[in-house]
């Protein structure tokens, strides 16, 4: 015979497979939505931790993110839960309780609060023991505090039925650790004499208690009732449980903390038996840290213990001038904790972010180090390239990190969007003085390497859009109609004798140098071969995503900046032209929806015959919608179309792989020109130590403007209006204290001036080796500042690369300036880059 209490077992009481489970919504009111929940295969989360009985968890949530926190459950015990937004948040909370067999009910709880910002949940009854899924989303952002309480059934009594002379199983629900005190008496009229067995021996003897003093499961606990009498009969069952006093858990699984602000950051935890030992890892694909885990043979651990898997920032590698990391950081805890025998920690590598010549089967090391700062460095065991993980053994736990010698990202097989800027000085086309011969280029596309060294075997798709503008000495000259020019060209690649730039050959011996930054995130162009000397370029490559992003994947804060040139005609039908080259820095917003806006402040430096000189500096707020573009968009596929107050497709965005860094620039030049914008998406923690290292840097742009008078003193005024256009390749570094040191820098300017004859075009090129010190300072969102120059701009959150502009509040300089983090060669040389 086997008897169960009617509140425990293996049946659903209330909610069974398939039924409707209740959603919590936070409206500012008590209301719940119906949703049909797929309680099977819950949404992925960047945070899977289990509970104990008692819980705080401060955490953080973003739009379409989910957490999600598992616990033991008993059948009868009461749960109570409240979560509750921080101040600043804006969160509008859902949570769902899955239990071992569905959804269940959250409403039917004596005290239940949805109002506000708060979710309350008291005193609903499990039904059931087995593992249960608390999954908490929200719409909005923002941190919450979340606590939970299990409050076990402590009393059960039956009158349960025996046979003669057998046995009788009955069951109650506890949780592992309690005590229980089971007592089972004849009942009246009944001819049973009960003696207890089960677990522990029989230690009592009829009639009297037997004390199991601590549980050794979760859940479910079976006792065995022997009927020593010839006759059936009743008798009556006592079971009172005493659970094991409870500490509260302290969780903090909120980004900044898990070291990943950028997001994916991670934070998965269970408890490890003892005696039978166990596995813990990460398995949502879209974490930082997906493959990171444990396994724990049996008894490695002296008692049962939390086990937890988190990101968290990366470490220095033992010789961070020759060594870079090769995957992220992850954290083992508890840490400190000791094994009696080893266990195998698996640590994720990128293997498509190796440098140049780097085997992960016989390079790859990985690091440990310890809360004291102590480090060791042990060989894997066993590298599995096509998952990216290796296996080490481990007598304790720490923060894990892989890591291989630096070198230069091996960028075979990749694909990258690139975008450029380009402006011409040129001679006048009559051969005479005049001095306003400009030409704007704004060129994009794709390019994919192919094998390094083999002919024909990278290909590059360009679409290039220019215009131009020239003056005959009368009148008001001319704008000419832009036009817009697609090309394919097959070249080859291969790596510069300084050891840390990528040189592209073209099939008409023209060439583009590409200075790479360490983890190849960004190249950043350099003058090759075939660059007309007249002209300035600056050309930007991001690593393309494999797939078209969504609305969602590119939300987010950026700081944007970027430099525009524009030519108008005279308002008043009369003298040249007007010159406009502007600098712009600000904020701008992707969201999910589809919408974005932008705070920005621009200064332009331009120039009108009828008031000479001015200056414009002020703040500018645009907004509207955006689309992903498809197929029909050809060679952009996968960028994003811009539609706002200027127009229905005023600018395009080429977004990274990583998410971190977007080019952006008008997606034609209309007859007033066009720009070329960088964008960084905002962090939350960075320090100058983050940024600290050597940066490659190119810039272009505008000094000022200048006024000519055609030679003889005769005629109208010209204007030389890009009087000193210059590019510069400088080498900088950034420091931990703030300094910034440039040395290595090499500038060229062009002008127009009609007093250097029949050419016009002044050309001048400076290289200085002497070592400038100025200060910078770098906010935890990413913007930075150089004080002594009014610069300002913006870091990814790696610190691998940024971008800066002059100041629009502080001066009418028209710059932008990009810098990206340069690889360290193998045994630590630097090799002169000029």
């Amino acid at each position: 015979m086997r008897g169960a209490f009617p509140f425990v077992g293996d049946a659903v009481q209330s909610t069974m497979k398939g039924e409707t489970a209740m959603r919590l919504r936070n409206r500012g009111v008590i209301a719940a939505c119906l949703l049909l929940l797929a309680w099977a295969s819950p949404a992925a989360a960047d945070v899977d931790v289990e509970l104990d009985a008692k819980s705080k968890v401060s955490g953080s949530l973003d739009v379409d993110e989910t957490e999600t926190f598992r616990f033991d459950g008993t059948a009868g015990m009461q749960l109570s839960l409240s979560v509750k937004a921080k101040k600043k948040a804006d969160l509008d909370l859902a949570v769902q309780l899955i239990g071992p067999s569905g959804p269940i009910d959250l409403t039917g709880g004596s005290a239940f609060q949805d109002a506000g910002k708060k979710l309350k949940i008291k005193g609903v009854v499990l039904p059931q023991n087995g593992r249960h899924t608390l999954v908490l989303t929200a719409a909005g952002s923002g941190e919450y505090s979340l606590k939970l309480t299990l409050k076990p059934q402590k009393t059960f009594v039956e009158v349960a039925a025996l046979p003669a002379s057998g046995d009788g199983v009955l069951t109650f629900s506890a949780p592992r650790g309690a005590k229980a005190v089971i007592k089972v008496t004849q009942a009246d009229g009944s001819e049973a004499v009960p003696l207890i067995g089960g677990p522990l021996p029989l230690k009592k003897a009829p009639g009297d208690s037997v004390t199991f003093p601590s549980l050794d499961r979760e859940g479910l606990q079976e006792f065995v009732v022997t009927n020593q009498a010839a006759a059936a009969g009743a008798v009556n069952v006592t079971v009172k449980v005493t659970p094991a006093k409870a500490k509260t858990s302290k969780i903090d699984v909120r980004a900044r903390s898990l070291g990943d602000p950028i997001g994916g950051e991670t934070a998965v935890s269970a408890t490890v038996l003892a005696a039978t030992g166990g596995e813990v890892g990460v398995i949502d694909p879209d974490s930082s840290i997906l493959g990171a885990g444990v396994l724990i043979p049996p008894g490695a651990l002296n008692v049962d213990t939390r086990i937890s898997v988190t990101s968290t920032s990366l470490i220095d590698p033992p010789s961070p001038v020759t060594q870079q990391p090769a995957g992220p950081a992850i954290e083992f805890g508890p840490d400190g904790l000791e094994f009696g025998q080893p266990a195998e920690v698996t640590v994720p590598f990128d293997p498509s972010a190796l440098p140049l010549g780097v085997d992960p089967n016989t390079d790859l090391l990985v690091l440990r180090e310890s809360s004291d700062g102590s480090q060791e460095v042990i060989a894997p065991t066993s590298v599995d390239v096509p998952n990216g993980v290796c296996v080490v053994p481990t007598d304790g736990f720490s923060v894990f990190m892989s890591f291989v010698r630096r070198g230069v990202p091996d960028v075979t097989g990749d694909a990258y969007w690139f975008a450029g800027f380009e402006l011409c000085v040129l001679p006048d086309f009559l051969g005479g003085a005049d001095s306003r011969e400009r030409e704007i280029f704004l060129f994009a596309g794709n390019i994919t390497f192919g094998r390094r060294g083999v002919t024909d075997d990278t290909v590059v798709n360009i679409v290039e859009s220019n215009t131009s503008f020239d003056h005959d000495d009368t009148g008001r000259g001319l704008v000419n109609a832009p036009g817009e020019t697609p090309l394919t060209e097959l070249a080859t690649w291969d790596l510069e004798p300084d050891g840390r730039t990528l040189r592209v050959d073209f099939d008409l011996n023209d060439q583009v140098l590409y200075r790479t930054a360490e983890d190849g995130s960004v190249l950043v162009s350099r003058p090759g071969t075939g660059t007309d000397e007249d002209c300035v370029i600056l050309e930007i490559a991001v690593p393309r995503p494999s797939s078209a992003p969504t609305p969602t994947s590119v939300a987010g804060r950026f700081w944007f900046g970027g430099i525009d040139a524009s030519v108008t005609e005279d308002p008043g039908g009369q003298g040249p032209l007007l010159i406009d080259v502007s600098s712009a820095f600000g904020e701008m917003e992707l969201r999910g929806d589809g919408s974005w806006s932008v705070d920005i402040d621009s200064a332009a430096n331009v120039f009108d015959p009828q008031i000479g000189l001015t200056t414009r500096t002020g703040g500018q707020a645009d907004s509207g919608t955006f689309r992903i573009t498809g197929p029909e968009d050809g060679a952009l596929e996968g960028s994003i179309l811009i539609s706002g107050s200027q127009g229905p497709d005023f600018l395009r965005i080429l977004p990274s792989a990583d998410g971190q860094t977007i080019i952006a620039f008008s997606p034609s030049i209309g007859d007033e020109g066009g720009g070329f914008f960088l964008g960084t998406r905002m962090t939350t923690s960075l320090t100058r130590a983050d940024v600290a290292g050597e940066f490659g840097g190119r810039s272009i742009g505008v000094l000022g403007l200048n006024t000519y008078q055609v030679p003889g003193g005769e005629g109208p005024v010209t204007v030389g209006d890009f009087s000193a256009v210059f590019e510069a390749d400088e080498t900088r570094t950034f420091a931990a204290n703030g300094d910034l040191v440039f040395s290595d820098v090499f500038i060229r300017n062009l002008s127009r001036d009609p007093t250097a004859g029949p050419d016009g075009v002044r050309r001048f090129a400076q290289f200085i080796q002497d070592d400038e010190v100025l200060r910078f300072a770098v906010g935890s969102d990413g913007k930075f500042r150089i004080a002594a120059d009014n610069v300002v701009g913006a870091f990814t959150s790696s610190g691998v690369f940024g971008f800066a502009v002059g100041d629009p509040r502080a001066g009418i300089d028209t710059i932008l300036d990009v810098h990206v983090r340069l690889p360290a060669l193998p045994g630590g040389e630097v090799e002169p880059d000029f």
